[in-house]
């Protein structure tokens, strides 16, 4: 996989003060990632960067659409992406970007954003992403109730009178 350079901030030119950056995260970017739910999308990135003498404050805001498939019917669903995250990047000797706050190490001069941004797009989704009913395709849904009717088992109609209040 090719890096691109796009989604990269170059600090060390840029004066101590507030930055904005704008990115488009499209349908090369989720192309690009192997273990991506979304296939495709459209999400506008905007970052507001204080840089400081020894440290720099990111906030994201990130907002668009994100095309996958419907855990359900297997359809394309689109799904809507609205994140707003903040970063902390401090300057030492060791390198550590694993931590709440990011530490650089003091000869670094730029930022590559892409994986962070993929993880918050990644993040922002929801555990089950599925179409209403009247939205999946009918044929799977036909197809799932035939299953469950095969699977059922009555022994558990008992447990439905139980009150356990």
């Amino acid at each position: 996989m090719q890096k691109t350079a796009s989604y990269k901030i170059g600090f060390s030119g840029l004066k101590d003060g507030h930055h904005d950056f704008e990115f488009d995260l499209g349908e090369a970017f989720f192309a690009e990632r192997e273990f991506s739910e979304a296939s495709s999308g459209e999400v506008k990135v905007q970052v507001h960067l204080n840089k400081h003498p020894n440290m720099m404050e990111f906030t994201f805001a990130l907002k668009g659409t994100v095309v996958l498939p419907c855990d359900r019917c297997l359809q394309n669903l689109s799904l809507p992406v609205d994140v707003e995250e903040e970063l902390i990047v401090k300057f030492g000797e060791e390198e550590d970007l694993d931590s709440e706050i990011w530490v650089l190490s003091e000869n670094a001069y730029e930022l590559d954003l892409e994986q962070l941004l993929f993880e918050f797009v990644q993040l922002s989704l929801p555990l089950r992403k599925v179409h209403s009913k009247k939205d999946c395709d009918p044929e799977v849904l036909k197809r799932l109730q035939i299953e469950e009717d095969e699977n059922y088992d009555s022994r558990w109609d008992a447990l439905k009178n139980l009150n356990l209040e």
